[in-house]
């Protein structure tokens, strides 16, 4: 049902309902009466939004300072070129 005031008074009745239904032959021992939206359709999910490409300067700095700080060697190497990377996007 879409109206709970409704409910209010069929649950209220519920007996008498059980016993009418008793009266015809039909066996219930309990009715159950829950409320719901008229019309319901399901909504689908939102798909998150992929993260946005493009540059960031303030990153590509910041690892570029950090590669600077390290001995000459591969990692500091990476991280140059991840710098590069960083910016160019």
């Amino acid at each position: 049902m879409s109206n709970a005031a409704a409910l209010a008074r069929l649950r209220f009745s519920a007996s008498q309902i059980i016993d009418d239904l008793a009266a015809e032959n039909i066996a219930v021992e309990r009715i159950n009466w829950h409320v719901s939206r008229e019309d319901t359709q399901p909504t689908p999910r939102k798909k998150a939004s992929p993260a946005k490409k493009g540059h960031d300067n303030q990153s590509a700095r910041l690892v570029e300072s950090t590669a600077r700080a390290l001995p000459d060697d591969e990692l500091r190497t990476a991280l140059l070129k991840i710098a590069k990377h960083l910016g160019d996007a």
